[in-house]
């Protein structure tokens, strides 16, 4: 069922058999995240600014090396991943049958995000020295991606009905991972190697830098999807119905 507006600008919300009252934070989160989310992007930036740095300069810092395990940059974004995680199944905690999302929604999203999380903690995808069985990573996220539009249509019909701001910021988030994951070799050949040669004489740095700035695109896209998540929650409520 579709929000009603109500006369002092609240949002009515269906629960149940009855109709609650949430007061409108849209606009109130939507000032809150013009604030937080460029200082977080601004400070995963600086993070990948000094990596870069490091290694063109040949002495990268290890604390912010970009594919290592348990760097800080790993450690957001296990943090990030979690915290979804943590966000679905709380929402799928409270859940009825007519949830928005449904509950197979955040099943699947518990489930992936948690994977997702011990992965990025203890780069499971790195243990194994196969290309396939790291390719079947990329598989395993691409197909949960490509999943999203494909089996979930109402889902997203019925978000996008309560808080379209929320499906346009976690949509801007996958597109950025998305780039970081598929765009990165392009931007390798691109952009990469030709200054490479212009930065440093040492040999080697291509790759790393490719790899960090596949990482970097997958830590903003993370940030962008959980603000989306978060956005969601806070607007509509404790568990909007639809």
């Amino acid at each position: 069922m579709k929000p009603t507006p109500h006369r002092d600008g609240s949002a009515l919300v269906p629960t149940g058999s009855a109709l609650r009252v949430l007061p409108d934070r849209r606009e109130q989160t939507t000032r809150w995240l013009r604030v937080v989310l460029p200082i977080a992007i601004g400070f995963e930036l600086l993070l990948g600014f000094l990596y870069l740095w490091g290694l063109a300069e040949g002495r990268p810092f290890a604390m912010l090396d970009f594919n290592g395990r348990q760097t800080l940059p790993s450690l957001l974004q296990a943090g990030h991943l979690a915290a979804l995680a943590a966000i679905c199944g709380w929402r799928l905690y409270r859940s009825t049958s007519s949830t928005v999302p449904s509950r197979l929604l955040l099943r699947l999203f518990v489930f992936t995000m948690t994977f997702a999380a011990a992965d990025e903690l203890f780069k499971i995808h790195l243990m194994s020295h196969s290309e396939t069985v790291r390719h079947a990573f990329v598989g395993v996220y691409f197909g949960a991606i490509v999943a999203l539009p494909v089996l979930f249509l109402r889902d997203l019909k019925a978000v996008w009905r309560l808080d379209r701001g929320s499906l346009l910021l976690g949509a801007a988030g996958l597109g950025v991972v998305c780039v970081g994951v598929f765009g990165s070799e392009w931007i390798r050949d691109l952009a990469i190697a030709p200054l490479w040669g212009l930065l440093s004489d040492r040999s080697g740095g291509v790759e790393y830098m490719r790899v960090a700035v596949e990482e970097l695109g997958e830590l903003i896209g993370e940030t962008l999807f959980l603000s989306a998540v978060l956005r969601f929650e806070w607007v509509t409520g404790s568990g909007a119905r639809g």
